[in-house]
């Protein structure tokens, strides 16, 4: 039976130390006029917000960008309830943005093209497409025509979700992931994958 295409971002699923997910998010702000979504890489940008207590993010553009988490959420924008809380618009309004940034995260993303346990320990690299505005959902997805040793790809493979509507071996499976670098690990260098 063929995998249902799930493009939705990155999901936290577990810890490379200790088994499930700690639930640990931190508060970052989203200052520029990127739109941003529930399931979005993002990195370091530079900024604070304008009280300088939060660290400025953005959403990943490059294979060579290093990130700091992936969103799990937003804080309402109090200056205007109605603009909702499902997502970053695209108009230079800062957000709250609530951001999974343990470096020993692990998560699941939907994967373009097939691959196989033989994949696993090797780098791949990340399509960043522009989320749905309708649901506040990433549809940042893993691209399966660049699983390699390369040192610079930003996630490596761990392995494949376990569930019944999972088929590794097929086109849309779920993939098991980390980063390959992390903004906050001592050494930020990349690693080649096995």
């Amino acid at each position: 039976m063929a995998n249902t295409a799930r493009v939705s971002g990155f999901h936290p699923i577990g810890h490379m130390l200790s088994g499930p997910v700690h639930g640990r998010v931190t508060r970052m702000a989203a200052t520029d006029s990127n739109s941003m979504f529930v399931g979005d890489i993002v990195k370091f940008d530079g900024t604070a917000s304008t009280d300088n207590f939060l660290r400025g993010i953005t959403k990943i553009t490059a294979t060579s960008d290093i990130p700091a988490g992936v969103v799990v959420g937003f804080e309402p924008l109090r200056s205007n309830l109605n603009l909702g809380s499902s997502y970053k618009e695209a108009n230079g309004t800062d957000r709250v943005v609530l951001v999974s940034d343990d470096p020993n995260t692990l998560y699941w993303a939907n994967c373009t093209v097939a691959l196989d346990t033989l994949d696993v320990g090797l780098n791949i690299s990340v399509i960043t497409t522009a989320g749905s505005t309708t649901t506040g959902i990433s549809s940042m997805e893993l691209d399966g025509d660049t699983e390699a040793t390369t040192a610079t790809l930003i996630c490596r493979i761990v392995g494949f979700l376990e569930a019944e509507d999972n088929d590794p071996i097929l086109a849309n499976s779920k993939v098991v992931v980390r980063f390959n670098r992390h903004a906050y690990t001592v050494d930020t260098a990349a690693s080649a994958g096995v």
